[in-house]
């Protein structure tokens, strides 16, 4: 996951400065951020379609167990 990243300019590694075999932290780069912010838009806007198509009912219900899933990650 982290080489495709990588390879799309979205992240870049920072090699350990002893242990040159391993990675010591993952940045995120300005493309990253860009592309962050782009998916957050979009997945906010599918999240509010289908709520809003939902009875008020079923649509607060949806919104209480996708904030129980966010409080997961």
């Amino acid at each position: 996951m982290v080489d495709g990243l990588e390879k799309q300019d979205a992240v870049k590694r920072k090699r350990h400065e002893v242990d040159r075999r391993s990675v010591l932290v993952v940045f995120i780069t300005p493309r990253g951020q860009k592309l962050f912010a782009e998916h957050h838009q979009l997945h906010m806007k599918r999240t509010h379609d289908l709520s809003f198509s939902l009875p008020t009912q079923e649509s607060g219900y949806l919104s209480v167990i996708l904030t129980k899933m966010n409080l997961q990650i």
